[in-house]
């Protein structure tokens, strides 16, 4: 019995150690695709112009690709976009005054991309 109370307490005191144990997060590094202002839909005959388009792992041409094949949808807290084969995250609400730029964000495993939408960002 001893033997078993003995194993529980070691484990209890193991179990914060390790779970709480982790790599810190990776810093990203973007590079910013010069003369790359991809447009992507928002309905039939309407698009959105994205600008300052920023890549990490993976190309210019395949990031602007992805802004062409995605899709704006058009809600009351801003625009959300999506593309297929990324995760994306769109800012929402206005942005507060003199705040920095919220950029659209998106990802695949290590493949990154983020752009402006001005107006919105």
């Amino acid at each position: 019995m001893r033997f078993v109370s003995a194993l529980a307490v070691a484990a209890a005191l193991a179990l914060p150690n390790t779970a709480g144990a982790g790599t810190p997060a990776a810093t990203v590094t973007y590079r910013l695709c010069l003369h790359r202002h991809p447009t992507a839909p928002t309905g039939p005959g309407f698009s959105i112009g994205v600008t300052h388009l920023r890549v990490s792992q993976i190309s210019c041409s395949r990031a602007a690709a992805a802004v062409r094949t995605g899709k704006f949808e058009l809600t009351p807290g801003g625009p959300l976009f999506s593309t297929p084969g990324f995760a994306c995250q769109s800012p929402i609400g206005p942005p507060p005054p003199r705040s920095k730029p919220r950029y659209f964000r998106c990802t695949h495993r290590h493949e990154r991309f983020e752009f402006l939408v001005p107006g919105s960002s």
